[in-house]
């Protein structure tokens, strides 16, 4: 997995994986250039930036076989804000109000509801389409498996974890700020102040102390107007994330920073970053661990400070068919590689076979001889095996339209652990006992009905035949299955 943060002033990466005990190990971080320009380009242009982009992360990281996450930082969003909520109809009619025109034009997410005993109210983030088509169009171009797009604050909140308290985030860049509040009785806001931006905190010279102190003053007054329950000034502490360290040290910053940076959560090996390094990499870190979201089977150790009246919903502006797309295109290039490998493996087989029949027909040495006439025994059996490469190689595996079948008939519920389609073996077609199978299918589900949902779809494409379940294994709220499938007498 490769989370990207891109910001207007330079580009952050983290490449990551969850580990078989359910900790998380942070492999990598590098910095690369802004590509950020690419939003305000727009066209043919902001796509070429996009795909460069894609390009100089492949010379970094092993790209075609990793998922990618982006995260985009709070400014570009059009509006990040929490309605009270009374009907569907209500709150579109309110966000448009804040849009001034049709939320038609925009994607939109709605991450965090509030529930009694606190208020009704929904959490919006907005993003015009264009950003995240463009994103999504140079990732297809460059054959990218795109999994996520998210906002950097909800990133870093699920990162922290930390969602019982107040929690306003300061994104400082050179040109822009703002800042991000989160509350568990009312939701999320955004105050933009550029005043603090890294460009006008220069400029402010001997003044900047007044500055900061009166932006902060205005998402206070802001936060009284928006939040139910409003919590004194001096309660509030201001986490900023910024590249440049020295902004830290401006004293009305660094006062009402918390007193513990946020930093990674115990369960996650932060690699080479330093404990006071991790805050500035939190929405890297934050967007890579929706993947315990994602597996069923893990302890999610995210949400144990989630209050009951707080309920969290996906912050992913991706479409679903963008990532079911993306995750099949992924799959298909894997399988293909492997079917080309395992060709490339019966190819050499059989110019081995080939010498040492071409040596079978030359003068044997009469040290030899006794050598000689075991070869002779034994040559029918090497012809034998010959006929079966052959076979194999004759044989049309259809890898790619089996694996699109597997997947089409997949029933809700159920996950893929392994999938291995085209097994070398000639007599395939006489049922699935012993090797003489087609395809191998691993999958894993909560409820062990899905098997035979899963199965009896499989028994009615022509390109399978015979699908028999085998091995039904049980670890906690999980069950495993292999499916053992032979081939069809019909192509798709």
């Amino acid at each position: 997995m490769i989370s990207l943060y891109m910001q207007p002033d330079l580009t952050l990466v983290m490449q990551g994986k969850i580990r078989k005990d359910n900790t998380f190990e942070v492999i990598e971080t590098v910095e690369l250039p802004s590509y950020y320009e690419a939003f305000s380009q727009g066209g043919t242009e902001s796509v070429f930036t996009l795909v460069r982009m894609f390009r100089d992360l492949r010379a970094h990281f092993p790209v075609n076989s990793q998922e990618i996450y982006i995260v985009l930082p709070d400014v570009i969003f059009n509006t990040i804000n929490c309605y009270e909520y009374i009907s569907d109809d209500s709150l579109r009619i309110a966000i448009e109000e804040d849009l001034q025109e049709s939320l038609d034009n925009y994607y939109y997410v709605i991450p965090v509801h509030t529930v009694p005993p606190a208020s009704i109210r929904r959490s919006v983030y907005t993003l015009e389409k264009p950003i995240l088509d463009d994103i999504i169009e140079a990732a297809k171009q460059e054959k990218i498996t795109l999994s996520s797009v998210e906002p950097a604050s909800f990133a870093f909140y699920r990162a922290a974890g930390n969602w019982e308290v107040d929690t306003p985030l300061v994104e400082i860049f050179k040109e822009s700020a703002c800042i991000v509040t989160y509350s568990p009785t009312d939701g999320i806001f955004r105050l933009d102040c550029d005043r603090i931006s890294e460009h006008k905190l220069e400029m402010a010279k001997e003044r900047v102390d007044s500055v900061v102190s009166e932006v902060y003053s205005a998402n206070l007054i802001t936060e009284s107007q928006k939040f139910s329950i409003f919590r004194p000034g001096d309660d509030v502490h201001y986490t900023v994330l910024t590249n440049r360290p020295n902004i830290l040290e401006i004293e009305a910053i660094r006062m009402r920073l918390p007193k513990d940076m946020p930093s990674f959560p115990e369960f996650v090996e932060p690699g080479n970053l330093m404990p006071d390094e991790q805050t500035r990499w939190m929405p890297l870190l934050g967007t890579l661990l929706q993947e315990y979201d994602a597996r069923d089977s893990l302890n999610n150790p995210l949400y144990d400070k989630l209050p009951q009246i707080v309920q969290l919903r996906t912050a992913n502006l991706l479409p679903e068919d963008v990532r079911t797309s993306s995750r099949n295109q992924q799959w298909r290039g894997m399988l293909q590689k492997t079917s080309k490998g395992l060709i490339a493996t019966f190819l050499g087989v059989m110019a081995i076979e080939a010498v040492a029949i071409f040596c079978l027909s030359t003068e044997i040495p009469a040290s030899l001889q006794s050598d000689y006439a075991t070869v002779q025994k034994e040559g029918p059996a090497v012809d034998a095996e010959i006929g079966v490469v052959r076979a194999a190689l004759a044989e049309d595996q259809n890898v790619p339209a089996a694996y699109e079948a597997l997947v089409r008939n997949r029933p809700d519920g159920l996950g893929f652990a392994s999938v291995t389609i085209g097994l070398p073996n000639v007599d395939q077609k006489k049922g699935t006992s012993g090797d003489n199978r087609y395809a191998s299918v691993r999958v894993v589900s909560n409820n062990e009905l899905t098997f035979e949902t899963f199965r009896g779809q499989l028994s009615s494409e022509p390109i399978f035949d015979a699908p028999v379940i085998n091995n039904i294994t049980a670890e906690n709220n999980l069950k495993t299955a292999e499916l053992k499938i032979a081939k069809g007498a019909m192509k798709p």
